[in-house]
């Protein structure tokens, strides 16, 4: 009886991070932000069930204390809080700046509310540089930020924009860790008629991932601004798989190779950080491990599009061994994260 009670909770164990841990793609649903979502009306560029897809739960009714609660079940200490793909498209550009401002300050709040569990990736009112260079200025003087977080895309520009260099360089300047988050340019939003939202949120956003990636490292903004820390969602979507496709027959196409790969384009993807979320899955790891090493993997979930105990699930079902686990789940985030609350045991 003893032996099967002992074995029981050793498999329960295996189901909960290990203390420390650090989810680095974590979504948060402040109510106002809901009810502007409800009142707003629907962009010719966005989804036409964009908002019967999240005036339900898990996202209607979205808590902090439920928030907390989830992580402790799933041995998750510290969640950094960023902004899903399109959550401030509805907003005009003369309301995006306080829309965005908002949105910092309240989860701001909760990481004062709730000592050492959360972070902060502040979202910029992109594509408006002069809010977006006021709004990195407010995050790490007045909010404490852990860093940045930025979309994949903003209408047909991508990241390596001659537009967006300003913001680049005021990040640069920072030191600052930049978490991406994908979405679907207009131009390739509606390719798939019978369901443009599936079509995009399953196969366009790992797509726009690689294309902003190889944006950055085209317009030379990855050796331009080499002091800022990317972190790429969802293992860099199709990057693993593409990388010797982009380095060997680019050559063809790319004649400044010299210039915007220095150490060459294995060296590129390989320095920068890649999160988990919706990649605990064998062939997504496996691609990844293979190429990336695995210094440069920082656990996430995408909560609350996947929930965070079946992330943690999934993730140490992979039996990639204690030492990889500890390294992804903890060690690697903190690391990289400098500016998350310290972690006590």
């Amino acid at each position: 009886m003893g032996n099967t009670t002992n074995a029981a909770n050793a498999a329960a164990a295996d189901t909960r991070a290990r203390p420390g841990s650090v989810d680095a793609h974590h979504h948060f649903y402040p109510k106002f932000l809901m009810d502007a979502w409800a009142d707003a009306p629907i962009s010719a560029n966005e989804w036409t069930d964009y908002k019967t897809l999240f005036m339900k739960p898990p996202y209607l009714g979205w808590t902090p204390e439920r928030t907390v609660a989830l992580l402790d079940e799933a041995g998750i200490t510290t969640a950094v809080l960023s902004l899903p793909t399109g959550t401030l498209s509805h907003f005009t550009p003369d309301k995006l700046p306080k829309a965005a401002r908002d949105c910092n300050e309240f989860a701001a709040e909760m990481a004062r509310d709730f000592p050492g569990r959360f972070g902060l990736f502040a979202v910029l009112p992109m594509p408006d540089i002069a809010a977006s260079l006021d709004e990195i200025a407010h995050g790490f003087e007045a909010l404490n930020t852990t860093g940045i977080g930025v979309m994949t895309s903003y209408g047909n520009r991508w990241l390596g924009h001659p537009d967006f260099e300003p913001v680049l360089a005021a990040l640069n300047e920072r030191h600052a860790v930049v978490h991406v988050h994908p979405r679907a340019p207009p131009a390739v939003t509606n390719l798939v008629q019978s369901n443009p939202w599936a079509a995009a949120a399953l196969l366009e956003f790992p797509f726009d991932t690689a294309r902003t990636i190889f944006d950055l490292i085209q317009s030379g903004s990855m050796v331009k601004f080499r002091d800022i820390q990317w972190i790429f969602s969802h293992c860099g979507g199709v990057l693993p798989m593409l990388a010797g496709r982009l380095r060997d027959v680019g050559r063809s196409f790319l004649k400044n190779f010299e210039t915007i790969a220095p150490d060459g384009l294995d060296h590129e993807f390989r320095r920068l950080h890649y999160d988990t979320a919706v990649s605990a899955y064998s062939p997504n790891m496996k691609a990844t491990l293979d190429y990336i090493p695995v210094s440069q993997i920082v656990f996430g979930t995408d909560y609350p599009h996947i929930s965070v105990q079946a992330t943690v699930s999934n993730f140490l079902s992979l039996e990639l061994g204690e030492a990889i686990d500890a390294v992804v789940l903890r060690d690697n985030p903190r690391r990289l994260l400098s500016r998350l609350p310290p972690y006590r045991p």
